[in-house]
């Protein structure tokens, strides 16, 4: 059994070891003791923000949330089953108590829309032919207008297909944002209520906007519908983010008519953050990613385990730049990742860049990145995407790519990488393949990985006989899947998310963070 050690540098183990002596005393806390003097508020559908918040009297919208002067150790809890609308801004925790955001009671997690809904008929003004317009288009609870990076129809049916002008609609389901105006425009034979049964329109704003914020938990949410990113922010950190679900996550204009979206970015500085036991699906760019582009700043320790990726254009993407910059001790593990480049938004990307791994080019120091134990099966173009022909970032020892599995029907498209590219160019150069043995035999990564179908069940858990069942490196800290069962059967470890048999865990598991 090969053991990666990945304890931090001895710079910033003090840091990262903190971190978990607090989280496991907040759990401790929060679950077998009150925490002195925090208070729990609660939010339904069916509240009222003029309530004081209690389990009695509930809030009813995010607005309040995010107005409410949250302590220390304070929670905020909505209620299974409802939706709500908006963009949670969260308060700061500290070392000794995080600020908690979650659910209650029986049911679906809570969903968390950063749409509007048009469905109506009356939603819809014709302003030629086949065009129709609807205005005042902005997040309830702001001010101004945000651009509309998705359409959503008939409840994730079918997406909208942006355009730049309202002038080049030409079929059903084209839209134009009007952000000037603060409208979309959208082409349809009918009028848009009467033809789809449901239209949510995803505007620009991250679904949790978490800048300059620490020692928050967010579990068990359902964030959907944002044209930005599911969680974003800059320079946060001492953040968990556990057993929440993203989806239909991105479209917003970035820089001109490049659009962007992520699930979870971390972006700039960033330290001591965990993403485990999520589910990403249909987002636009990337699930996970820790990002930067400032100089002297830090990224570090930064753990992504356990997640399940479905239909995303990528699912991990790494880049540092910025003078002076660092960012090492970041784990990318024992994640399951399907079906990369089948996004509702592929077809309509300026740039085809799709791939399970993508390295955009790092100017900054990095070192200490371990993509590991994780399964990468299928993607419409390659395996990874490498920014450089010299393929620079992906070279020991300051990166180990080792144990996973690979499954990709085009074998000789394992990696792509570009000539001649530059950042800000607004095309990709011409790609070069290369083929999973000539991409080992090049970076001497994957050294033992294999290429073979994982055999996963309808639940993507590994089936009996799986190539995943006991050979993935032994990775600390080891944790719990997402059904909760063990990540270690018999001394032998699982590669993927999931194990292959549900194993029930025993009390003393919350001690393996």
């Amino acid at each position: 059994m090969t053991t990666f050690l990945v304890s931090p540098s001895q710079k910033y183990q003090h840091s990262f070891f903190v971190q978990r002596s607090i989280y496991l005393s907040f759990i401790f806390t929060c679950f077998i003791l009150p925490v002195l003097f925090a208070e729990t508020y609660y939010v339904s559908a069916t509240g009222d923000d003029l309530n004081d918040g209690s389990l009695s009297l509930p809030w009813k919208t995010i607005a309040r949330v995010n107005r409410q002067q949250l302590q220390p150790g304070d929670s905020v809890l909505l209620r299974r089953n409802d939706t709500f609308r908006g963009n949670l801004i969260p308060r700061s925790g500290n070392a000794n108590a995080y600020i908690f955001y979650g659910a209650y009671g029986k049911g679906n997690k809570p969903l968390l829309l950063g749409s509007v809904n048009r469905s109506r008929k009356a939603d819809w003004k014709s302003i030629g032919k086949n065009l129709w317009q609807t205005s005042g288009v902005f997040l309830s609870g702001t001010t101004g207008t945000a651009d509309a990076g998705n359409i959503i129809f008939n409840n994730e049916e079918v997406c909208g297909w942006k355009l730049s002008s309202k002038e080049l609609l030409q079929k059903q389901g084209d839209f134009y944002s009007d952000t000037k105006n603060a409208a979309v425009v959208l082409y349809s034979v009918v009028n848009p209520g009467a033809f789809y049964s449901n239209i949510e329109i995803a505007l620009k704003k991250n679904g949790i906007d978490q800048s300059f914020k620490s020692f928050i938990i967010y579990q068990d949410i359902d964030i959907r519908y944002t044209a930005a990113h599911g969680i974003g922010g800059t320079k946060c950190n001492n953040i968990i983010i556990r057993d929440m679900d993203f989806s239909f996550i991105g479209g917003g204009y970035h820089e001109g008519v490049i659009r962007y979206g992520n699930g979870v970015e971390f972006y700039d500085d960033a330290h001591d953050n965990i993403v485990e036991r999520c589910r990403f699906n249909q987002v636009y760019d990337v699930a996970m990613t820790p990002q930067g582009n400032l100089d002297n700043y830090k990224v570090y320790n930064i753990i992504f385990r356990n997640n399940i990726v479905t239909n995303c254009e990528q699912s991990f993407e790494f880049w540092a730049r910025g003078k002076n910059a660092l960012a090492e001790y970041i784990y990318f593990i024992n994640n399951t990742c399907l079906d990369v480049g089948l996004t509702w938004a592929h077809e309509q990307r300026e740039k085809y860049v799709t791939a399970h791994l993508l390295f955009w080019g790092s100017s900054a120091h990095y070192s200490n990145l371990y993509i590991c134990n994780n399964i990468f099966y299928n993607s419409r173009k390659a395996g990874i995407f490498e920014a450089s022909s010299r393929l620079h970032n992906l070279q020991k020892p300051n990166v180990i790519i080792d144990y996973n599995c690979w499954y990709i029907a085009d074998t000789a498209s394992m990696l792509a990488t570009v000539t001649g590219w530059k950042r800000g160019t607004p095309n990709i150069p011409a790609v070069s393949y290369i083929t999973f043995s000539n991409y080992k035999q090049q970076t001497g990564q994957d050294e033992h990985s294999f290429f073979e179908d994982p055999r996963l069940d309808i639940h993507l858990r590994p089936m009996p006989g799986s190539p995943c069942i006991g050979k993935g490196a032994k990775m600390d800290p080891v944790i719990n899947d997402p059904t909760g069962s063990y990540k270690s059967v018999q001394d032998t470890y699982t590669i993927g998310a999931l194990e292959a048999e549900p194993v029930k865990a025993s009390a003393t598991t919350i001690h393996t963070l």
